[in-house]
């Protein structure tokens, strides 16, 4: 069957979450290796988007370049409402609006020639999309991460903002909401993969849910210095799959099922 070129809102979603989730991947490089500065975390936003729309038009059903492309801008613009959201983004950009777009305008372009450049390299190269279920383990587990990336900022930043403070005050408090942040990521996460899925991808969310859901740990670590329990991530990166799953077959049931291959 030949690949679908109409437009397709499901893997818009689907893209958001992998663009996402290419970002997250490679700060969580950037932090491994103690990369720091403007540039080298321009770069690292680059790259990931890059890896974000490759992988993205590798899953997505439909045109393939542009789904991860207005993925990419959703992505920067969720990241630039919310730090409009908060106090110190709204004094940002009164006493230093021009740097403020200009460092926005940068690291927008960036993200979304990354995608762009990727998903527009991965289409010629590779050709129409797999039919496979296999590579799908990859692709939700970089969808989970970037949905996970993304719940996490909207829920601390938004309704958090004051007690939590860049998480660490309260401690518990900062617990419960990355949790409930983690399962909302990858239930929504899981159903974009599902949705624009070719294929039946159940099993293939299990694994690369827990995947998504354990990397995230890894960033939060990185990101904010906090102390992990391995077993107790684990733990977590198994609840976590069992969302994805779930969102997965949500999905697959309500939109991925009727353009299968």
């Amino acid at each position: 069957m030949a690949l679908d070129r109409s437009f397709s809102f499901s893997s818009i979603l689907n893209s958001y979450f992998m663009v996402a989730g290419g970002v997250a991947l490679a700060l969580l490089g950037a932090t491994y290796l103690k990369l720091e500065g403007n540039l080298p975390l321009v770069a690292a936003i680059g790259a990931g988007a890059f890896v974000g729309g490759w992988f993205a038009a590798r899953a997505s059903r439909g045109s393939t370049i542009i789904e991860p492309a207005i993925g990419a801008l959703l992505m920067v613009a969720t990241t630039g409402a919310l730090l409009a959201a908060t106090k110190g983004g709204q004094f940002l950009w009164h006493v230093a609006q021009d740097e403020v777009l200009k460092d926005a305008g940068i690291v927008g372009g960036v993200a979304l020639a990354g995608a762009l450049v990727g998903a527009f390299i991965s289409e010629k190269a590779l050709g129409e999309a797999t039919t496979s279920a296999l590579p799908w383990i990859l692709y939700v587990a970089l969808a989970v991460l970037g949905g996970c990336f993304i719940a996490w900022q909207i829920g601390v930043v938004l309704p958090y903002q004051e007690v939590v403070g860049g998480i660490g005050r309260d401690a518990d408090t900062a617990a419960k909401v990355l949790l409930i942040a983690t399962a909302v990521g990858a239930l929504l996460s899981g159903a974009g993969a599902g949705a624009s899925a070719r294929t039946r991808v159940i099993a293939a969310a299990f694994l690369g849910g827990g995947a998504g859901v354990f990397g995230a740990f890894l960033l939060a670590k990185q990101l904010l210095g906090s102390e992990w329990d391995v077993a107790g991530a684990a733990v977590i990166a198994g609840g976590g799959a069992i969302v994805a799953t779930l969102g997965a077959a949500i999905g697959w049931g309500l939109i991925g099922r009727r353009g299968a291959a």
